[in-house]
């Protein structure tokens, strides 16, 4: 039997998708430095030093990212206590997924600027990334106790929660912050699972459905699929599964989920 509300789980605006990036690439365009190019900057250093500087930030707008790289490993090495600088070169550096390197200048960000929320929000989401939970927990709750309102950090308290399995807590900060939890379908994936765990069927159905609307299409519902799967709820997972079959792009991994809750649902052949 379909479920009464299969219909809102099946867009119908669909085409194939890119492979999803990682979150930490949604969470530093959100959080880095380059998100903007600064006007001036707090800790100005050599006139030289800042022209390598405001050209690398333009050039990581541009998503140029190696030549990014290079401009602000020129400032840093002219300005080399300068905050700005190495908070920008380690965004640059984790956009490329190179965790451990960025976190030393995130290191030294922080250090040279301990007052700095932005600089600190950068290394917390570095360190979830890097797998650094508690670490990347205790530099959030410093913050939030800063600036309780901080919607960044919570959005990122609450994904470190949900991967420490704290499922009450991670469903109280995600849901806390909708706007910032729907642009990234990995972060609707983690509410999903948290109002799983928790017993909030319907409220992990309704989050679904807008997982199923985001942009990315296709791969964002692979991703609901295996959510619900992950909570037993087969109708739902079948419902998604089957609803990107023409669109999915990996063919044998789609089957494969399909064929495991068919079996779970005691409807395999």
């Amino acid at each position: 039997m379909r479920p009464a509300n299969d219909d809102k789980l099946t867009p119908k605006h669909w085409r194939s998708a890119p492979d999803l990036p990682s979150l930490l690439l949604g969470l530093v365009c959100l959080l880095a430095p380059y998100a903007h190019v600064p006007n001036s900057l707090a800790w100005p250093g050599p006139p030289q030093a800042q022209n390598h500087a405001h050209k690398g930030f333009e050039l990581a707008q541009q998503g140029k990212l190696k030549e990014a790289e290079a401009e602000l490993r020129r400032a840093v090495d002219l300005a080399p206590e300068n905050p700005d600088y190495l908070s920008g070169l380690g965004s640059v550096l984790s956009t490329q997924q190179r965790l451990r390197e960025a976190e030393s200048y995130f290191l030294k960000a922080v250090k040279l600027a301990p007052r700095n929320l932005s600089f600190r929000r950068n290394l917390a989401a570095n360190q979830w990334e890097l797998g650094k939970l508690q670490e990347s927990k205790a530099l959030l709750e410093v913050i939030l106790r800063s600036s309780p309102g901080d919607e960044r950090a919570l959005l990122l308290l609450g994904m470190v929660m949900e991967r420490l399995k704290n499922y009450v807590k991670a469903a109280e900060l995600l849901g806390s912050v909708p706007d910032l939890v729907k642009q990234r379908p990995e972060s609707l994936g983690a509410l999903v699972r948290a109002y799983y765990q928790t017993g909030q069927k319907q409220k992990a159905r309704q989050t679904l459905e807008i997982l199923c609307e985001h942009p990315t299409g296709p791969t964002a519902a692979f991703l609901g699929a295996q959510m619900a799967t992950e909570a037993e709820d087969y109708e739902i997972a079948e419902t998604l599964f089957r609803s990107i079959e023409a669109v999915y792009p990996d063919k044998a991994a789609l089957g494969y989920h399909l064929a495991l809750v068919e079996y779970r649902m005691g409807r395999f052949s």
